[in-house]
């Protein structure tokens, strides 16, 4: 495989293929990570290697790299080539709040727009997760839905936002 043959110099940040055995110890424990998945679907429970790469591995996903170090995940899951659509998912076990996300999300459109030549990409994040509905907004995501109290974490319910970006939208803010 190796790195994507999409252009970098964009990107402070340089995505490569997430092979299983590699990096997998530092996915696991960003997967066990309390404020790393304070908010996640998958909810804070123990999380063994081999479930580490079920959830954040598979032929669409990148670790991100940013000055050197491995600092999370980003990824398309879920394909559907028929409908031309995907579900992005990402995790930043480290380097929050410096534009790293965001980053690794534009990336992730490019290629998901111009490699896989999707036409939607979508996601859902708890709505109190503030800075990656920040993330997503700014890079072009708008919302479709709430899911009210469809989240449950030490003993709080949370409002699951849904939210999607299409290629003419995506195709429009890169004019």
């Amino acid at each position: 495989m190796g790195q994507s043959r999409l252009s970098f110099r964009h990107y402070p940040i340089r995505p490569r293929y997430h092979l299983s055995t590699d990096a997998d110890r530092e996915v696991q424990a960003w997967c066990n990570d309390s404020v790393t998945t304070r908010y996640m679907a998958t909810g804070r429970r123990h999380v063994t290697r081999s479930m580490a790469n079920w959830l954040w591995g598979g032929p669409y996903a990148f670790l991100v790299v940013a000055d050197g170090v491995r600092v999370g995940v980003v990824g398309l899951y879920e394909l559907d080539r028929l409908s031309e659509k995907a579900e992005l998912r990402i995790i930043l076990g480290a380097g929050r709040g410096q534009g790293i996300g965001t980053a690794a999300v534009r990336w992730m459109l490019d290629y998901g727009f111009r490699r896989l030549r999707l036409w939607r990409i979508y996601l859902g994040t708890a709505q109190k997760n503030e800075a990656a509905v920040r993330c997503f907004y700014k890079c072009g995501f708008v919302n479709e839905a709430l899911l009210v109290d469809d989240l449950r974490r030490d003993g709080f319910r949370f409002t699951n936002v849904r939210m999607a970006i299409l290629r003419p939208a995506w195709e429009a803010q890169r004019r």
